[in-house]
C-alpha cells in the first residue's frame, strides 16, 4: 500500500515499482511480481537488480527460459553477479541443460570462490551427465569450507557408488546421517552399498533405519525383502515383500513376492500374486516366469495324482 501511494504521485518512481515487485515476490504472487518489476525497468533498464529479480519471479512460475533470459540482462550490467550465474545454473538444470548448468556454476564460483551452493549444484549437474569424479571433486570443493553440508556427502557418496566404490560411499553416507539421521534416502542408499559388498546383515540394519522414520517406504521393504532371501529368511522376505505390495503395486515386487513363494513351494499362492499383478497390467511380462514355474510344478504333481477326482481339481486350477 506504501508503495502504491507512492505511485500516485509519481507513476516514474523506479524504487516504487522495484519494491512492489520485491514484495509482491515475497507473498509469491510472482506474476504481479513480473509485472512491477516490469514497470520499474521500462523507467531505469540499465539496473541489473531489476532484471535479477524479474528472472527469479519468472523461474518460481517455471518459466525457466525466459528466467534465464532476464538474468541474462542483469548479467550484462553486472557481469561479477554470482547470484545470477547461479540460478541460471539451477534454471539450466531444470531443463535438462546439464552443460551450461555446469559453465552456470563456474562462472558463479570464479566471482565467489565460498558460493558453496553453486559448488554443491555444480556436482549435482556433473553427476547428471554421470561425470561422477568431477563431481566428487565439486562436492569436495564445498565440503573443505564447510564439512556439515548434508547433501554434499550425500551426493558425493552416490558419485562414488556410481563409481562402484562402495566403502567410500558408505562413510560419506555416515557422515550426511551424522549430520541429519532422519534423512530416508540416506540410509537407503547406505544399504544398497552395504548390499553390494555381500554385507547383508548391515543392510539389512540400514533398511530397516530407513522403515523406522518412514514405514510407507515401499522400495525399503522391497530391499529389506531381497536381502532376507539373501540371507535364507523367506518366511521373512515374504513379509517385506508383503508390506511392499500393499503400498506399491510395481511389477517386480511381484516377481520377488512369487519367486519367494515357490522356493516355500506355495505354487498356488504364487500363481494367484502374478494373476493378479496380471490384473494390474496384462503386458507385466516379468511375472510370467514365476507363474509357468508354479504351473509346471503343479503340473508335476498332478502326473502323481492317480485319483480321477483329484486329475480334475488339479486340471480345473491350472486351466486345463
Amino acid at each position: 500500500q506504501a508503495y502504491n501511494r507512492a505511485l500516485a504521485i509519481d507513476t516514474n518512481n523506479f524504487w516504487a515499482w522495484f519494491n512492489k515487485g520485491n514484495c509482491l515476490g515475497r507473498l509469491k504472487r510472482h506474476d504481479e511480481a513480473i509485472c512491477a518489476f516490469e514497470r520499474a525497468l521500462a523507467i531505469d533498464p540499465n539496473n541489473a537488480d531489476g532484471w535479477y529479480n524479474k528472472g527469479n519471479s519468472l523461474g518460481h512460475l517455471k518459466r525457466f527460459d525466459e528466467a534465464i533470459a532476464a538474468r541474462g540482462q542483469a548479467i550484462k550490467i553486472r557481469l561479477e553477479n554470482a547470484p545470477a550465474w547461479y540460478n541460471n545454473g539451477l534454471d539450466f538444470a531444470n531443463i535438462k541443460r546439464h552443460d551450461e548448468a555446469i559453465q552456470a556454476f563456474d562462472m558463479a564460483v570464479k566471482f565467489d570462490p565460498a558460493y558453496l551452493k553453486a559448488w554443491v549444484s555444480k556436482g549435482f549437474a556433473l553427476a547428471e551427465l554421470k561425470r561422477n569424479e568431477d563431481a566428487i571433486q565439486a562436492f569436495d570443493m564445498a565440503l573443505r569450507s564447510d564439512p556439515t553440508l548434508f547433501n554434499a556427502w550425500f551426493r558425493k557418496g552416490i558419485a562414488l557408488a556410481e563409481l562402484k566404490r562402495n566403502e567410500d560411499a558408505i562413510q560419506a553416507y555416515d557422515q550426511a546421517l551424522a549430520i541429519d539421521p532422519k534423512i530416508v534416502d540416506a540410509w537407503r542408499y547406505k544399504g544398497d552399498a552395504l548390499e553390494e559388498l555381500m554385507r547383508y546383515e548391515d543392510a539389512l540394519a540400514a533398511y530397516d533405519k530407513a522403515l523406522i522414520f518412514n514405514a510407507s517406504d515401499a522400495y525399503a521393504w522391497y530391499k529389506k525383502g531381497n536381502t532376507l532371501l539373501r540371507l535364507d529368511r523367506d518366511e521373512e522376505a515374504l513379509s517385506a515383500y508383503d508390506q511392499a505390495s500393499a503400498i506399491d503395486t510395481d511389477g517386480g515386487v511381484s516377481y520377488m513376492k512369487a519367486f519367494t513363494l515357490n522356493r516355500l513351494e506355495r505354487y498356488e499362492e504364487s500363481i494367484s500374486v502374478c494373476d493378479r499383478a496380471l490384473a494390474i497390467n496384462p503386458n507385466l511380462e516379468v511375472v510370467q516366469q514365476p507363474k509357468a514355474f508354479a504351473q509346471q510344478e503343479l503340473r508335476r504333481r498332478v502326473a502323481l495324482i492317480t485319483t480321477p477326482r483329484q486329475q480334475s481339481f488339479w486340471a480345473r486350477l491350472l486351466g486345463k
